[in-house]
């Protein structure tokens, strides 16, 4: 496992899957609480439920945020990490992602193909044609 192989993670990302446990075991209670509340035709219990129904869709939205805010700086370190243990000599699960990524996303480098250059001292002395 790649993951494994590296010793790298996102801390945010973890607490996300933790996160959305959460919201979606809330989600399933509360909407128990609605459906309740409309067979009985209770007006108190369809206003709670829409009151957790919006309290939920605000943490959502403000989750939702703050992942974006500071998930995507954070996200390229564990890529240049990898990227500085590549040798296409290996076969490793390390090689293997970086070949498969590339072939798919047609593009090379995190940020632009010099990363390869700033990162890999297997690539250090040689010259790309990077426009930029």
């Amino acid at each position: 496992d790649l993951l494994d192989e590296t010793n790298a993670s996102v801390p945010i990302y973890n607490s996300a899957v933790i996160l959305i446990l959460i919201v979606s075991i809330s989600s399933i209670f509360i909407s128990f609480f609605g459906c309740c509340g409309a067979y009985k035709e209770s007006k108190c219990m369809l206003g709670t439920y829409f009151v957790l129904i919006l309290a939920l869709l605000v943490l959502i939205t403000v989750g939702a945020i703050i992942g974006m805010a500071q998930g995507v700086g954070k996200l390229s370190s564990p890529f240049l990490d990898t990227l500085s243990k590549y040798d296409p000599s290996r076969s490793t699960a390390i090689e293997t992602t970086w070949d498969q990524i590339q072939t798919d996303m047609e593009c090379c480098g995190v940020n632009w193909p010099k990363d390869w250059m700033d990162y890999n001292t297997l690539y250090q002395g040689d010259s790309f044609a990077v426009a930029g």
